[in-house]
């Protein structure tokens, strides 16, 4: 055999253990795709922190990857996992439309920046192997209490009263105009609660401002409200708002200038 001979020989071993080996790959990574919680547990090793049941065949795994937190639809049946593209830290799955379509509520912190929003739905459809995502608003009962932490300071500097609520628009505290609006201005942290129909709502290191006419509040005349106040106190203004009593629900969602095209970021409360 010559030296020739020798050399194609060594090749054609080489490109079949080179093709074994990826059969092997490709097999072991279907046979280690997990098929149960236990598996699934394990797959994500120390990096898995919870999981929610879809249904019999999907789960959503919530994971992190250093600091960060992610999800993905794990299908056990057809051994595919898909990646839920939400920033947000808080992913709550709610309901199955179909197979192909889900409902989950998001809140919380993201995993860019410091930016907390108050729960809003996202409906996620299966299309071409991936999730397409779209959001929807979120209304809440009546009574139920929810927060959005914030470390920006505002100044209430305009009010819109709408049919069925009202925007609350927020500037920079004088002197600080440049931290305010040099990344992502926000609205204040934001609290709300409930004592029977009265609607309270607390924005910490806020004031009103001098040039804020509150009058427009005292002949409001909507649906679903029944009176309107704002009281400041120190480093924060307390909003008191009474419902109707046919107000069953509100829906509350905060916008930065980039989101809207306003100037201002601003609190949007809305009733139904």
């Amino acid at each position: 055999m010559t030296t020739k001979n020798i050399f194609y020989l060594i090749m054609i071993l080489l490109a079949s253990i080179f093709i074994v080996s990826c059969n092997n790959i490709r097999q072991t990574k279907i046979q280690d795709f997990p098929t149960s919680i236990e598996d699934t547990k394990e797959y994500y090793g120390k990096n898995f922190l919870e999981y929610t049941r879809i249904n019999d065949s999907e789960v959503l795994v919530k994971f992190k990857n250093e600091n960060d937190i992610y999800f993905n639809v794990v299908n056990f049946k057809e051994k595919k996992k898909y990646i839920l593209p939400i920033l947000e830290n808080t992913v709550i799955f709610k309901s199955a439309i179909s197979d192909h379509e889900l409902i989950f509520e998001v809140s919380g912190g993201n995993n860019i920046n410091s930016y907390e929003v108050f729960p809003y739905l996202v409906r996620a459809t299966k299309k071409d192997e991936e999730y397409e995502l779209s959001k929807e608003d979120k209304w809440s009962e009546v009574g139920e209490s929810m927060a959005a932490k914030s470390s920006d300071k505002g100044v209430i500097r305009d009010l819109k009263i709408e049919r069925n609520g009202l925007k609350i628009y927020f500037s920079a505290y004088e002197g600080e105009e440049a931290q305010f609006y040099a990344a992502f201005p926000d609205i204040p942290s934001t609290y709300v609660k409930f004592i029977d129909n009265n609607m309270i709502i607390e924005l910490r290191e806020s004031k009103i401002s001098d040039d804020l006419d509150l009058g427009i509040l005292k002949d409001i005349n909507l649906i679903y409200v029944d009176s309107i106040d704002f009281k400041e106190f120190e480093d924060q203004v307390i909003i008191s708002i009474d419902l109707s009593d046919t107000t069953k629900e509100y829906l509350l969602y905060k916008r930065i200038p980039d989101e809207s095209g306003e100037d201002l970021p601003f609190l949007n409360i809305q009733f139904r």
